[in-house]
């Protein structure tokens, strides 16, 4: 497409020039505005604005509003324009390219204006050719402007989120968990990598560890861990157990920056987070390990009187061995625990 035609440059009162209401920049450098002004006063315009002529007396600006409140600011009463016969097409396209080539635009204000350039016909190969941008970036721009995503476009168009996240959490497919996703993405101000992790996550496990990720139950490490459990029930217990102790960390957070605590050293503190992290580890994988053993064991029962004497001695062996390594860890745990109630204020 050829984006100029038939073109003269003229010395046009600025009392004449309408803006462009397709213009993709909404937001202008106030600070930017002002040193062109200055170099415009001093060295006077280096290139001319670009107008469409609307009638006699008349024109509408195509490109250059930058310059055009540079001049006004400066109280110059005339600009060098360069009048252009261009379909609605080239229009919004020299927009376009004039203001990606001058200054970045957000992702949003491209995205309404690529919106623009499609309801007036142009084909989305057009549009890649002409800016010589790839299909799916264009996709994703048009994207933006569906209404199916409108929650998500508030996000990118506050700058809250990136393109990038904006496609991730697209993924997921479903409102519901679009927003809460969106959520905690500016909560916790997630970086793309991060999302792309969660979406991962929230699209391969089951709803009740997908509910407990997006409400700050669980981190994405254990949300993994638990979606493997089959057992629902079991995976409750352990999602409860994680929030539990999360409520925990967070309690003695509060408690070491209120000062309410005795001080202790960093490495303390660090080893003592290691130990802790370490035995939660431990418990939820012997706990999934548990559950395994008893499976195996029950499959067993069916079969007992057609064992042999050597099968069912072997059975009893096991058995012996899995009460005898349970009976430990209950004496163990009991002990630590009446230690742990003894200090707990």
């Amino acid at each position: 497409m050829k984006i100029l035609s038939k073109m003269e440059v003229v010395e046009i009162p600025l009392e004449k020039i309408k803006l462009n209401p397709n213009n993709p920049r909404k937001e202008f450098n106030k600070e930017k505005i002002k040193e062109l002004s200055q170099s415009i006063k001093s060295c006077g315009l280096i290139n001319p604005v670009s107008v469409k002529q609307v009638s006699n007396k008349s024109y509408e600006l195509i490109s250059g509003e930058r310059r055009l409140k540079a001049h006004k600011l400066a109280k110059i009463k005339t600009i060098q324009a360069i009048i252009s016969n261009q379909t609605s097409h080239q229009v919004l396209l020299s927009g376009l390219v004039e203001n990606l080539q001058r200054e970045n635009l957000t992702d949003y204000e491209k995205a309404v204006f690529i919106r623009k350039l499609y309801n007036n016909g142009m084909k989305k190969f057009e549009i890649v050719k002409e800016l010589g941008k790839s299909y799916s970036y264009i996709e994703s721009l048009l994207s933006i402007t569906n209404n199916r995503y409108s929650h998500l476009a508030k996000a990118v168009q506050k700058k809250q989120i990136i393109l990038r996240i904006f496609e991730d959490i697209k993924r997921l497919g479903d409102v519901k968990k679009e927003k809460e996703l969106l959520n905690k993405v500016i909560k916790e101000k997630l970086n793309s990598s991060r999302v792309r992790e969660i979406v991962n996550v929230i699209r391969t496990s089951p709803k009740d560890v997908v509910e407990a990720l997006l409400k700050n139950k669980i981190q994405i490490s254990q949300a993994t861990g638990v979606s493997k459990i089959k057992d629902k029930d079991t995976r409750s217990k352990i999602i409860t157990a994680h929030e539990n102790i999360r409520k925990i960390d967070d309690s003695i957070e509060k408690n070491f920056k209120d000062k309410k605590q005795k001080p202790k050293s960093n490495q303390e503190i660090i080893k003592i987070k290691e130990f802790i992290d370490c035995f939660r580890t431990n418990a939820i994988e012997n706990q999934k390990t548990i559950q395994s053993v008893m499976s195996s064991l029950m499959k067993c029962v069916p079969y007992i009187n057609i064992m042999d004497n050597n099968q069912l001695e072997k059975l009893k062996h096991y058995q012996d061995l899995l009460e005898s390594n349970l009976t430990n860890a209950l004496e163990l745990s009991e002990n630590l625990k009446e230690k742990v109630e003894n200090q707990i204020i």
